[in-house]
């Protein structure tokens, strides 16, 4: 709940304009594509807030975007690609070995 509140997230809106599934696909594909790097940078600096200040969205929004967000990035660094179905995204014992062996970090944002 502590990182959900204080991170940079989009909200639904923002996800929806920026025609992306969920807050993973949205992270990832910024992350991703080199063309979009300032965007995202410009994204983090633009909305970014203080823990003490009101949030831009729902607690419980901001959750679940953290939530997604961190199942695509142990798939993606699984080397399952990370934008799958959000059904398929589960973690599993197997999927968090891997994503430990694989060096994977959620350090990118």
């Amino acid at each position: 709940m502590r990182i959900a509140c204080t991170k940079t997230l989009p909200t639904d809106e923002q996800i929806f304009e920026g025609d992306f599934e969920d807050a993973g696909i949205f992270f990832l594909t910024m992350q991703n594509d080199p063309k979009l790097s300032d965007v995202f940078e410009a994204f983090v600096v633009d909305f970014a807030h203080r823990w003490d200040e009101e949030l831009p969205q729902p607690a419980e929004r901001a959750v679940e975007h953290v939530l997604v967000w961190w199942l695509r990035v142990v798939d993606e660094a699984i080397g399952k690609g990370g934008l799958g179905s959000i059904s398929e995204l589960e973690l599993t014992i197997d999927k968090v070995q891997k994503f430990k062996k694989s060096s994977g970090s959620m350090s990118k944002t």
